[in-house]
Order: structure tokens, then sequence, then C-alpha cells
């Protein structure tokens, strides 16, 4: 699994701190998405909640591919650690019956994403927020009546 639950099966109480990470993925993906518009809030929102997922296989991976477009031409040690991390490379780790392999793999792929997710945040976060995350009368473009 690409996931943090993977990361942490070897881990005493794994299951009560694997609780408290996706909890905190997901709430920092709350206050990113605020600042973010809309496009990259679901680029981000995909790949971190497959990290933070209890379960998931390696074909889940593809909601991967809209970050791995988003830091495919980053310029930056963390852009490129990510790019690396989201490339088709770790999955090979996968392949293995070395419970270390499988564990550098996933590792991989968990640091690629928190990284874009970093470089996107920091990157194209807007001063305001970017789009209202809760529906009003007055945050729906009215409709003109048929006639």
């Amino acid at each position: 699994m690409l996931s943090v639950r993977a990361l942490l099966a070897p881990v005493p109480h794994s299951g009560a701190i694997f609780a408290i990470l996706a909890a905190l993925v997901f709430a920092c993906l709350w206050l990113a998405a605020r600042r973010l518009r809309f496009e990259d809030a679901i680029t981000l929102a995909l790949p971190l909640g497959l990290i933070a997922s209890a379960h998931g296989y390696v074909y889940d991976a593809v909601v991967l591919i809209p970050l791995f477009v988003s830091v495919a031409s980053l310029r930056t040690w963390t852009g490129r650690l990510a790019l690396f991390g989201l490339t088709p490379a770790p999955y090979l780790l996968l392949l293995g019956d070395a419970p270390v392999k499988v564990w550098a793999g996933a590792g991989t792929v968990v640091a690629g994403v928190v990284f874009a997710a970093l470089q996107i945040c920091r990157d194209r976060a807007e001063a305001a927020p970017a789009w209202s995350l809760k529906l009003t009368p007055d945050s729906v473009p009215r409709v003109s009546p048929a006639t």
C-alpha cells in the first residue's frame, strides 16, 4: 500500500498513530484548500487522500498523475524530490518480497506527495480564500428565467 498506514505497520499502536496522522493530513488539506484555486486543491486532495487512506492498491496511484504533472517543471529541491517520489521508480521496490524494500517504496511515494503538496501550497497560495467552501444563496450565480 502507498499510505502512511503501510509505513506504520511494524510500529506498536500503529492504528492510533495512523488515525492521528490521517486526521493531520486531512486538516492540512482543509487549510490548504482554502488558499488554493479549486483545480490546485483537487490536485492535492487526490494524492493526500491516497496516503491517508486505510487501504489501497498500487493501481490507486493513478491519482498521483495530476500532481506529477504539476511538479514536473519545478526547479526547486523539494520539487525535484517530489518528482522522484512520483515517478514509477519507487514502485519497482514494491515488487520485492523484502519488507525493507516495500517500506522504502511506500516511504518514497509518501514523501513525494508531501513534498509536492508543500511546494504547491508555497507557490500557488493566494492571500484571500480562492473559493468558498460553503454554498449560500449569494455564492451561486443567478440563473435567468427561461422564456
